[in-house]
Order: structure tokens, then sequence, then C-alpha cells
């Protein structure tokens, strides 16, 4: 049975298709199949990021620091001090703290909720950061770098960062997986503070139109993904992510016929 204790184990992670593996995927398929088979290993500082402020807001900041001695400073004036991008962490958190909606929330809402359940015939699995038990409102905590726009080359233009990081996917799949598990699903949000010198702070609840829509590609593409997990197909690249030009081979050169 997937708890919270296996559920980032590599074999969970070969069994059942989740949002974060679904985005990835959806981003660059190549790419995706390459960090599955360790092949290619991601940034990790901005995840990291995002679990130290997670531990900072359940109250194990001291223990999460003891596992991760790599984020304090060992060397020059700075020596035994937090790196300063976790210090800004910090003041994300302070920020969120004070922030009496999303306190109230934090503290009537089970955390790291485990969700599993098939879409489109593809086993899934979610684990849900705050999870209201007599609502079955779901809530994701994130840690931004701010809540500007950010460029989409799916859309070629500028988005709302949470359509950028592909969290409407993300919030469709944990909607549909709740459904799954107790019947009914509430309300999907995001409780985000940003990692700015003054912290903004910001809920947002996607309409079930959005949902839906999101649902509808996943519903599309799962089916795709999980034959590429199982060697069944072959994986395309994007061409421009960091894994693509790490591998590009030139089989021919392009022709230059006009100015753009």
């Amino acid at each position: 049975m997937l708890n919270s204790e296996d559920y980032f184990s590599p074999e969970m992670t070969r069994r059942y298709m989740s949002a974060s593996q679904f985005k990835t995927f959806e981003t660059c398929e190549a790419r995706a199949l390459a960090i599955l088979n360790r092949e290619y290993e991601e940034d990790k500082e901005v995840f990291k990021e995002g679990h130290y402020f997670e531990a900072c807001l359940a109250g194990d900041k001291d223990l999460f620091l003891a596992r991760n001695p790599d984020m304090v400073s060992s060397r020059g004036q700075t020596k035994g001090d937090i790196k300063s991008n976790y210090r800004r962490v910090d003041g994300s958190v302070e920020r969120f703290a004070r922030e009496p909606v999303f306190t109230d929330i934090y503290c009537r809402c089970e955390k790291q909720a485990v969700v599993i359940g098939e879409i489109a015939g593809v086993k899934f699995k979610g684990m849900i950061d705050l999870l209201d038990m007599e609502t079955f409102d779901a809530y994701d905590i994130k840690c931004v770098k701010d809540f500007r726009r950010v460029w989409s080359d799916a859309d070629g233009a500028y988005v709302k960062w949470f359509f950028a990081y592909g969290y409407h996917y993300q919030m469709a799949i944990y909607r549909e997986l709740i459904r799954r598990t107790y019947g009914r699903a509430g309300r999907m949000a995001l409780l985000a503070a940003t990692k700015e010198e003054i912290p903004d702070v910001g809920g947002f609840v996607f309409a079930e139109e959005v949902l839906d829509n999101a649902m509808g590609i996943v519903k599309e593409f799962a089916p795709r993904y999980d034959a590429l997990k199982r060697g069944e197909a072959g994986p395309s690249g994007c061409g421009h992510c960091d894994y693509c030009k790490q591998t590009k081979t030139i089989s021919e050169f392009e022709t230059v016929v006009e100015y753009e």
C-alpha cells in the first residue's frame, strides 16, 4: 500500500504517474524519461527551497538543516550561516505565517495526504500538502520567485505563473484523485508566498472549467507517457531544454532565408 514513507521510492515512481511527472513529460518527453532512468539529474536547488519552506511551516527547520548540511555556508565570512537563497525563504515563511487565512487553513487540514487512482487507465498518485477532511478542499503550498507572468515556450507568450509551471494540471489531477478516493472534491487552491525582498502572498482558486480543460489534456496524454515509461514508445525531445542541448547532434545545416 502506497504511503508517505515510500511515496518517492524508485519503485513507486515507476508504478505510478504523478502530477510532477506528468508536467515533466509535458515539457519534454526525452528529458522526463532520462530523469526517470537516472540518466539525467535535475537542478535540485529550487526543489530543495520548496521542501525547506514546507519544513519550516511544519516546525521541522532544524531537522531539515541537519539532513541537508550543504544549505549552510562552509567558508568565508558567512561560514556557519544559512546560504542567502534559503534566507530569502525564511522571509517567505515569516510572511506566510502572518497571514490569518493561511494559518487557519494550515491548522485545520490534514498534511501530506496521499491519494491514488486511475485516470484514463493510468495509475496515478498524489501527495496533497493540505486536505480539509470535511469539505475535501485541497491546498498546495508554493514558495515562488514572484507573481509576475512567465514565458511559456508551449504558448509562445508570457502567461500567469501558475499556468507556466503547470499547476493547473497538478490541481486537476488532485481533484480527480480526491473524487476517486473520497467520492467528492471541493475547491482546488494554491497558497503562495514569494521569495522577494519584501515577500508577497496570494491565494489562488482554480475555476472548474480550468480544471476540466486541464483534465482533458491529462486524459489525452497520460496513456502515451505511461507507454514511454514502459518502453513501448520512443520519446520526443523539445529541442531547447538543458537536456536536449546537452544531447543534441547536428545532422544538417539550417538555411537562412530571411531576416526576422
